[in-house]
């Protein structure tokens, strides 16, 4: 009978730490989940912002253009476009 109780007992024992194991081993896998997760969704969002930036830079450039009117000779010298923008906005 003593021998069965100490026998379970190591068994029980032997189940606690390889729990603990394997609840470690889920954590840090979790951890690393989360940080691969975290890295794509920053880089997702640092690509965004440089398209928005583009897309920004496009517009801007789409709204000078109509700007540019061009006189009898065909153009218009840069200084009197860039004062026409200065006075429009």
């Amino acid at each position: 009978f003593l021998d069965d109780t100490t026998k379970k007992a190591k068994d029980i024992e032997t189940l606690k730490v390889i729990e603990k194991r394997i609840r470690d081993v889920i954590y840090k896998a979790g951890d690393k989940v989360d940080s691969s997760i975290r890295i794509i969704v920053l880089a997702d969002i640092e690509k965004n912002q440089k398209f928005l930036k583009v897309e920004k830079d496009v517009d801007s450039l789409g709204k000078e253009l109509p700007q540019i009117e061009f006189n009898r000779h065909g153009r218009k010298s840069v200084e009197q476009v860039l004062t026409k923008k200065k006075n429009t906005n």
